[in-house]
């Protein structure tokens, strides 16, 4: 019977770390995701800056 509850104990512990590193990949995931929108954000806003100023070449 006490193998049992030393089994259960293991599998216990078991469960808790892989949730903690499921929630933890979450939260790094969620972050990635942050990052990605700010850069696509940054490229979208110079794609507009490039489009408002006019090129060099063609102003001359």
């Amino acid at each position: 019977m006490e193998l049992c509850a030393t089994r259960q104990a293991g599998v216990a512990a078991l469960l808790s770390l892989l949730v903690v590193l499921l929630e933890l990949d979450d939260d790094e995931s969620d972050e990635d995701e942050e990052l990605l929108d700010d850069e696509l954000s940054e490229d979208e806003d110079d794609a507009v800056s490039e489009e408002v100023e006019p090129d060099r070449e063609s102003v001359r």
